[in-house]
């Protein structure tokens, strides 16, 4: 997955998080203590956040960043991932070596 690709699947899932809890973008900002308006470019795909950013958002959250990146993940997985990101990449089947390396994407943002 190219970096571009990721900051879309992040911001879709952030997305689809917020419509889970019935989040607004001014909701997640005050609970992330961001400007809104950073709020509205990461969760539409259009900035790519400094990984602090990015976890300042998952963090509010409550779901995991690499969850966050993760493509093709459901509302379901989403919701369970709260700060198990080991357990999720296992559950993938994911090796120690592919684990490794969307870390080193996430950290890319």
């Amino acid at each position: 997955m190219n970096v571009k690709k990721l900051h879309q699947t992040f911001a879709e899932n952030v997305r689809m998080f917020m419509t889970l809890k019935e989040w607004t973008t001014v909701t997640l900002a005050k609970e992330a203590n961001l400007p809104q308006k950073t709020v509205w470019t990461i969760s539409r795909g259009t900035s790519s956040p400094t990984i602090n950013k990015a976890a300042t958002v998952t963090t509010a959250l409550n779901v995991s960043l690499l969850a966050c990146c993760s493509e093709g993940i459901n509302s379901r997985q989403l919701e369970h991932s709260v700060k198990r990101e080991e357990l999720f990449f296992l559950s993938l089947g994911m090796t120690p070596t592919q684990y490794d390396t969307v870390l080193a994407l996430a950290k890319s943002f």
